[in-house]
């Protein structure tokens, strides 16, 4: 005879019902399941809950009478007397992860009871039963107001390419759901291609993915059609869900010639295809107005420290203190024929500082990912214009790529 047992684990419809299979929107802040526990005998019960291969995760803030101690997969039950009937509600929520198998949207959980049995002679008996339950995650409500559908003209400027002059649009376009609320299959974006003085320019792409794991571009009488997959395959059958971070696309239209133009609008619009299927689409085109007005992000510098913070004693005790600061460099279209940046000496006679130059270091792989295996990088003293050294795809010996007191 069973003394204790889950009559079942379940779950309850919008009607109130007992299921054992339930569909929710991934995001919703009202799921729980259900647990069903009675000692049919004389006696008490200690035990425990565990959830196994689950896509969710009890909310570790519940409390109520019959729980002692809760974590996310696990629940330490409060002592069960006989001839109580106990029906636990426990909030819980949604468990995905940044990178997880497809199935996991809808998946069987194990649910387990386990624990001890004593019996109305004091004699225990272990108790181990497991319950199946299905949870399906979907998008719920998500729709076409929810796409991040974003086009900003970033560089507008005339350049010298090849001693020819040319005019240089760059946009960038934002892709996705707006808080990426739900994992996604594909996007399809299209954007418009216009022509200046009757002609169409050449079409440079920078792509970041954050959450998709392929891309193709196709290009057709003035439309650039972007197409971007975030689907298993044997290599990796992972879906990826950066919850924090969107689909980032620069494009560069290099044009002929640099002439003044009129307003001309360029559209963007997008179709998303969920993972659960679900298709949405923008209901309006996002528009970028292009015209004479000069831009310029072909090259973004940031710099920042590795701390910011420098504790007062040292100060007071004239203790010696290295600062390490790293400068990026963001190249976002191959047009610049060189790039300049000075690292200025401050010391106490300026009266700016007494901080001493020390240390440069380079990335030799990342100088190659930008600009090629044709490059050179000349490290000049601005006090004399003296070249101190000068670095090309010869140099090998990694310690040429470390500079030290380079200006004196």
């Amino acid at each position: 005879m069973t003394l204790v047992q889950i009559y079942e684990a379940y779950f309850k419809d919008e009607n109130g019902n007992i299921v054992t299979e339930n569909t929710n929107a991934i995001n919703s802040e009202s799921l729980k399941m259900y647990l069903y526990v009675n000692v049919k005998q004389e006696g008490y019960f200690n035990g425990e809950i565990n959830l196994t291969n689950s896509n969710f995760t009890f909310k570790t803030d519940t409390k109520n009478d019959y729980i002692k101690k809760i974590e996310s997969k696990k629940i330490v039950l409060n002592q069960v007397n006989a001839g109580n009937q106990e029906e636990i509600e426990i909030p819980i929520q949604s468990d995905i992860g940044e990178q997880f198998e497809q199935s996991k949207l809808s998946l069987q959980s194990n649910v387990e009871l386990k624990g001890v049995y004593k019996n109305g002679e004091k004699k225990d008996v272990e108790i181990n039963t497991t319950k199946d339950i299905k949870l399906n995650l979907v998008s719920g409500q998500i729709n076409k107001e929810n796409i991040k559908n974003d086009v900003n003209i970033i560089t507008n400027k005339k350049a010298i390419i090849n001693g020819e002059e040319k005019r240089i649009v760059q946009l960038e376009l934002q892709l996705g759901l707006t808080n990426n609320e739900y994992p996604i299959k594909n996007i399809t974006a299209q954007i418009s291609v216009p022509k200046l003085n009757g002609k169409e320019p050449k079409i440079e792409k920078n792509v970041q993915m954050n959450n998709m794991k392929e891309y193709e571009f196709n290009y057709s009488n003035g439309i650039l059609e972007i197409k971007m997959k975030n689907e298993g395959n044997e290599q990796n059958n992972k879906i990826l869900w950066n919850k924090k971070a969107n689909e980032k696309v620069i494009l560069t239209y290099i044009y002929d010639e640099y002439k003044d133009i009129q307003d001309t609008t360029i559209s963007l619009k997008q179709k998303i295809v969920l993972q659960d299927n679900k298709e949405i689409i923008s209901n309006t085109n996002e528009n970028a107005i292009l015209n004479n007005e000069y831009k310029d992000s072909t090259i973004k510098l940031n710099m920042y420290n590795y701390e910011n913070s420098i504790y007062k004693g040292n100060l007071y005790a004239n203790i010696d203190r290295d600062i390490k600061t790293k400068l990026k460099i963001d190249v976002t279209a191959n047009i610049a024929q060189d790039i300049t940046i000075g690292e200025l000496q401050y010391n106490k006679d300026n009266g700016n500082a007494n901080i001493q130059y020390k240390t440069s270091y380079i990335n030799k792989q990342q100088i190659v990912n930008v600009l090629g295996e044709e490059f050179t990088i000349k490290i000049i003293n601005t006090k004399n214009s003296e070249i101190i050294a000068e670095l090309n795809k010869e140099i090998r010996n990694r310690r040429k790529w470390k500079y030290s007191n380079i200006i004196s």
